[in-house]
């Protein structure tokens, strides 16, 4: 006869008959919890590729890993790499607390930055959620252990972890997550899965942004080039316009200095018509004075030479038939024009031998030797450049008229 079970074993085995009874329920939430997850990341893929620039992405995620975590508070932070420096950009799931959390800390956190560690940005570019040794005590030296004691009494905060956004070995910030006391951490794939997503949103953002900038900066150049070349196109139609002005007074000072010159050359023109009247005047009083003379004067002096004369008063005749002759011939200013180095004595003795008068006749007439007259005779010859060439004296006097 079977030995009959006892009350434990029959506890125990009614306890293994309801683990197996719930297997399937249990499978079948698992299921479900799956499919929400992915489609919890399939929405908040789309959604990330949606977000635009102006949109806070910080506070998008925080409110994303407060729906998928629950009940706990979540720290989203950025991360500058120049001032190797932390930012806190949004906290969610303080509610009604935030008042609290503010006075305790002295001032918002959100907009705070903080020295991040090197050991702390080995654990945050692990890719992996990481617990937070020490709980929020760890978080940052900045604050007094005493005002985080009193908002983990205030919170009612259990464990905390970490993980920070990652993409191609760049950090761009973190998420930290504090936990409710009591409660633990379910779906870390899920959360961590997230995390990158985030991550290459973060990545985009930052690219976009980065993209923004240069595209402003290249407008601003644009825009800088544009009012660069509309003040040089200005300058330009200024300095055209001063140029067009300039041609235009060169065109009018041309046009005056044309009439100016037609006036000049007419005024010329009238100079040489009187010049010429008065060469032609000047001739017809020299002909007239010489036909004056030779009629009025030079006969009586033929009367009075023809006369009984002594000797003085025949040279005085001669001297005075000599000087009208001087007057109306043009020999003389010829001879002064052209050979200025003749003396006065030297032009009257030319003067007498031009007449057809011989040495002593000269000298007779100017009361000098004969001697004196060869050796003025001589000085001339030698003044005119003919002293070694053939020909009379008087030939070439005569060619001086």
């Amino acid at each position: 006869m079977a030995k009959k079970p006892t009350y434990r074993e029959l506890e125990q085995r009614a306890k293994e008959l309801e683990k197996e009874a719930l297997k399937p329920k249990q499978a079948e939430d698992k299921e479900k919890q799956y499919i929400r997850e992915l489609e919890f990341l399939s929405k908040t893929a789309t959604e990330f590729v949606e977000l635009s620039l102006e949109e806070n992405i910080y506070q998008f995620i925080g409110k994303k890993l407060t729906e998928l975590i629950g009940e706990s508070i979540v720290i989203v932070n950025s991360f500058s790499g120049k001032s190797d420096g932390s930012c806190t950009r949004a906290i969610m799931g303080l509610g009604k607390r935030t008042e609290a959390i503010i006075r305790i800390l002295g001032a918002d956190p959100v907009g705070k930055t903080f020295k991040v560690e090197d050991e702390g940005i080995r654990a945050l570019t692990s890719g992996k959620l990481h617990k937070i040794p020490g709980g929020i005590y760890r978080l940052t030296p900045d604050i007094p252990k005493a005002a985080f004691r009193a908002i983990e009494k205030l919170l009612a905060l259990g464990d905390a972890y970490s993980m920070g956004f990652t993409w191609e070995g760049k950090l761009f910030g973190n998420a930290i997550i504090l936990l409710r006391q009591g409660c633990e951490l379910q779906n870390e794939n899920i959360i961590e899965t997230f995390m990158r997503q985030a991550s290459v949103a973060l990545q985009r953002k930052e690219a976009e942004e980065a993209l923004r900038k240069a595209h402003d900066e290249l407008e601003m150049r644009v825009d800088e080039r544009t009012a660069e070349l509309v003040k040089t196109n200005e300058r330009l139609k200024r300095e055209i316009e001063e140029r067009k002005r300039a041609e235009e007074a060169l065109r009018e000072r041309e046009a005056e200095l044309e009439t100016k010159t037609n006036s000049l050359e007419e005024v010329n023109t009238a100079l040489r018509v009187l010049l010429k009247r008065r060469d032609e005047d000047k001739r017809e009083l020299e002909e007239k004075v010489l036909v004056n003379v030779k009629e009025l004067v030079v006969p009586f002096l033929e009367k009075v030479k023809n006369s009984q004369l002594d000797s003085r008063q025949v040279a005085y005749m001669d001297i005075l038939e000599s000087n009208l002759n001087d007057i109306t011939s043009p020999f003389l200013r010829n001879l002064s024009a052209k050979y200025v180095s003749l003396t006065p004595t030297e032009i009257r003795v030319a003067h007498l031998i031009n007449e057809g008068k011989t040495t002593k006749e000269v000298g007779e007439v100017m009361a000098l030797s004969p001697r004196t007259i060869e050796t003025h005779r001589r000085n001339m010859r030698k003044k005119f450049g003919i002293e070694k060439k053939r020909g009379n004296l008087r030939s070439h006097l005569s060619a001086l008229q």
